[in-house]
């Protein structure tokens, strides 16, 4: 093993079982499913480059898991979706043996050998509204976790490195609660233009005792997303006609902005370097079909940042030395066969 390793070798196995059953009778409105799981993980961790090379554990995780849900149909329109159920995570062996310089992300990360396996109790409501000229599907969440495993990086908190120093981040865990909300809607304008709009809230805090404090103290988790909106329009000019065993896909020219709230959510220690601010950029896409005999082939344009504007990204932990990219175009194209 090279010298300098970012997590250790190992050997992985897993194994799962599980059973579902669903529940309809139409035109009785009421659907209903549950489930359950059983999950089996095996982990030989042995040699590593940074050194802790007399490594040699065997680590076993396993639990049980399972769900409930259940749709009601006030029309052919509309509907409401409630899903609810425990889950659980082992922790990865890099969130515990992890130490060195991790070159993807131009950080310093440690593990915690300590970690147990989160557990968590989820829960989300859907309210899905669909006719010819409105779309939305919104959806709430909550999921109260314990043993959360996140990454921290205490106020300036920077290692020195021969290859130069880094921010260091350190895995560890604490009980959380992770709740938001996912919004998507599309109105039609005209039969062939429609306005879309997109939300995503998320809010997500440790449960934490504070030295000589009775009761919970609730913080801010590091790296949690910003709230982030994504509004434009939509032109369809030709798509969904069944042509022998294929239905093509749709043409379409979208622009769209997305902006960025400034995350101020942030733990009450604070940062090693500032929350960048708010942003928006604007997006061009674009797709076209064309039928060759039996195929089709589908070519796409993909313009990101169509304004070549200048920002820096909260969760991107490049944002300590680079901006963003600027402007990137990008071609595809798609080929499908069929009969």
């Amino acid at each position: 093993v090279s010298k300098g390793g970012y997590i250790p070798d190992y050997l992985a196995l897993g194994a799962s079982l599980w059973a579902t059953e669903r529940w309809r009778r139409y035109p009785t409105p009421w659907e209903f499913e549950i489930g359950a799981r059983y999950d089996y993980r095996w982990n030989h961790v042995t040699t590593t480059g940074n050194g802790n090379n007399n490594l040699d554990e065997v680590l076993t995780f396993s639990n049980v898991s399972g769900t409930l849900g259940a749709i009601y149909h006030f029309s052919r329109d509309l509907s409401a979706k409630l899903n609810t159920g425990y889950a659980w995570r082992p922790p990865h062996v890099n969130e515990l043996f992890a130490k060195g310089i991790h070159h993807g992300a131009g950080t310093y990360e440690e593990g915690n050998p300590d970690l147990d396996s989160e557990k968590a109790w989820n829960t989300n409501l859907t309210l899905d509204w669909e006719t010819s000229r409105f779309n939305a599907v919104i959806t709430v969440y909550r999921n109260r976790i314990q043993d959360f495993i996140y990454l921290n990086q205490p106020r300036d908190s920077v290692v020195l490195t021969i290859r130069g120093p880094f921010p260091a981040y350190f895995y560890q865990q604490d009980d959380a609660v992770l709740q938001g909300m996912d919004a998507n809607i599309s109105v039609n304008i005209v039969p062939q233009l429609a306005a879309e709009a997109r939300l995503s809230l998320l809010r997500g805090y440790r449960l934490t005792q504070r030295a000589g404090e009775t009761g919970t103290w609730h913080d801010w988790l590091p790296l949690m997303p910003a709230d982030r909106f994504q509004y434009g329009i939509r032109w369809t000019f030709s798509g969904g006609r069944q042509t022998g065993n294929l239905k093509t896909a749709e043409s379409f020219v979208r622009l769209i902005a997305t902006t960025v709230a400034r995350q101020d959510r942030i733990p009450e220690e604070g940062l090693t370097k500032a929350a960048p601010p708010a942003y928006t950029t604007l997006g061009l896409e674009a797709a076209h079909v064309f039928h060759l005999k039996k195929q089709l082939l589908e070519v796409g344009l993909n313009v990101q940042n169509l304004g070549n504007t200048r920002y820096r990204e909260y969760l991107d932990y490049f944002r300590y030395y680079a901006d963003m990219p600027g402007l990137n175009v990008g071609l595809r194209a798609k080929l499908t066969f069929g009969g």
